[in-house]
């Protein structure tokens, strides 16, 4: 039962009180003296006295309380509140009760008949947490409080919808992972998690402009995506101003880490960092004396690498300390290749986007036949949905729902700020295996297993593990690494890991870089128009 006291319902009893203060005041003016220096003590001590007097008054005038009162959580914003009752211990009064409601803009009244008044029913319109006041005479006598269960919640998606089958195998299952969870509300009871999707196409440019046309149409929480890092480089910092978090599967550059630039992004990737310390951690192992460092401009690695060389100190002694032979500008497709493991984690929420990946009379229903999202490989199972690389994307879609839930549980107002400060917190079973995230919204590495390109085919090393307490990995050798390096040398030597090219088509010279020649992007000023050059750029331009 809410009841507030003291707050009077008849309007002679306020008149007498009134009548009473005054006289009170008059009273105590006689009293005082009749100097100009006490003019003011009387003033004040009629304010105290008044004061004195209605303390006591509100404790012993009448009280209001519920009869039926509001719920205290509504499943849904449309739900309509039955009639309120409310009841006054003045029996006499007629006054008109009046019931302000933090969602609903209308004014309800209810006038006191016998010491009660009845509202009629309402609908709350806002999801979150709300105040229904009862007032009187401009003064709330009543106040309950209310938590309303939204009935949608909108978040957006922005992959790439508009490549070949490669990006559609990754695009497709998020969207289907939240139709599936939605079903039954199985995942939060009441509500229904909307998502929109839209095109990023890996693109900036094109990224930027379906936020725009997003927040134009929807208003949306959270925001899953990009599928690149340089789209979620440029529109972080747009979300971000619009209290909007973005969480990604698929970005790694290791900028995004950085929460004053990037403040409301994370991933469910361990970021850019954490291939740069699985090379670290294998060259540690190793523990090879030279090495040839191989960039490209996707993933911009080299800062964070060449730094952590040295300052992790992995070479003590003069004989393995590391040299750098060369670096160059060079196709991304290397002889070493590291994939996090499959968790075998969620199997009954994989075989259910699975079916409905196999589906296109869904996909048509669903509205997903419109971008080339169609064109797609099917049929496929969960453990070819795994091997396609999604299950970091899967663990985003997961991490907003979790998040929503949460929120939810505690009876919290969702925005984009509390959303994203539960989805940090959350700790759960991912499809790429535990998902759980630092303080810079980047999620805990797992175990990653090694192949080497031996021959034309992948032979597998080993497993890299986290250490506990280290940003390095531990190389656990498989039981078949008893294998030997491209040219002949075993694996405990100085792998010959790049040989020399014998021609370099358009656009390209050859160049001596380190042991091997290379080919390198001719140099401004110069150019190569053969198909097949044997020697560095000449032709002046």
């Amino acid at each position: 039962m809410f009841a507030v006291n003291g707050f009077h319902c008849g309007r002679a009893q306020q008149s007498l009180f009134h009548d009473l203060s005054a006289a009170v005041c008059i009273v105590s003016r006689q009293s005082l003296h009749r100097s100009k220096k006490t003019t003011k003590m009387r003033n004040l001590r009629c304010g105290v006295l008044a004061i004195a007097l209605l303390a006591h008054r509100v404790v012993g005038t009448a009280s209001f309380s519920w009869l039926e009162p509001p719920p205290s959580t509504a499943v849904s914003n449309k739900e309509t509140i039955p009639s309120l009752k409310i009841s006054c211990s003045d029996k006499k009064t007629s006054d008109i009760l009046q019931l302000d409601i933090t969602a609903v803009s209308q004014t309800i009244s209810a006038q006191l008949a016998n010491g009660f008044a009845t509202f009629t029913p309402f609908v709350l319109t806002r999801p979150g947490n709300q105040n229904i006041s009862v007032i009187l005479n401009g003064v709330p006598v009543l106040v309950a409080h209310i938590y309303v269960v939204p009935d949608t919640v909108d978040i957006g998606y922005l992959s790439y919808l508009d490549g070949d089958p490669t990006w559609s195998d990754l695009s497709l299952p998020p969207l289907i992972l939240a139709d599936v969870l939605n079903e039954g509300n199985q995942m939060i009871p009441n509500t229904t998690v909307k998502m929109h999707a839209y095109a990023s196409d890996c693109s900036a440019l094109v990224a930027s402009k379906s936020l725009f046309q997003m927040l134009q149409a929807v208003e949306v929480v959270a925001i899953q995506g990009t599928d690149c890092s340089a789209p979620a480089l440029v529109i972080t910092p747009m979300t971000s101003a619009f209290g909007i978090p973005l969480i990604s599967g698929d970005a790694g550059n290791a900028q995004l880490s950085n929460k004053n630039a990037y403040p409301m992004f994370m991933r469910t990737n361990p970021g850019g960092n954490f291939e740069a310390l699985t090379l670290i951690s294998l060259i540690s192992y190793f523990k090879w004396p030279q090495i040839a460092v191989v960039t490209f401009t996707m993933f911009p690695l080299d800062d964070f690498f060449y730094s952590n060389l040295y300052q992790q100190n992995i070479f003590k002694s003069s004989q393995h300390r590391l040299k750098v032979l060369a670096c160059g500008l060079l196709h991304m497709f290397g002889h070493l290749s590291f994939i996090t493991l499959p968790a075998n984690t969620n199997a009954d929420l994989l075989s259910q986007i699975a079916d409905r990946v196999n589906n296109d009379t869904y996909l048509i229903d669903r509205g997903l036949s419109t971008h080339n999202l169609l064109d797609r490989t099917h049929p496929t199972t969960g453990n070819g949905l795994i091997a396609n690389g999604v299950a970091q994307d899967l663990d985003a879609t997961l991490t907003i729902f979790y998040g929503l839930k949460s929120l939810i549980s505690k009876r919290l107002d969702i925005t984009g700020q509390t959303l994203f400060d539960e989805m940090l917190k959350q700790d759960f079973t991912g499809f790429s295996g535990r998902m759980r995230f630092d303080t810079n919204g980047d999620a805990y590495a797992s175990a990653t297993a090694g192949a080497m390109a031996l021959n034309g085919t992948f032979q597998s090393i080993g497993t890299l593990r986290p250490i506990n307490g280290s940003t390095l990995y531990t190389l656990d050798l498989s039981s078949t690494s008893s294998f030997e390096w491209p040219g002949g040398a075993p694996f405990e030597s100085v792998p010959l890991a790049f040989k020399s090219v014998t021609a370099c088509p358009v656009g390209f010279g050859r160049y001596l870089v380190g042991p091997v020649y290379s080919c390198i992007a001719c140099p401004r000023g110069t150019y190569n128009w053969m198909s097949n050059n044997t020697d560095i750029c000449s032709v002046s331009i």
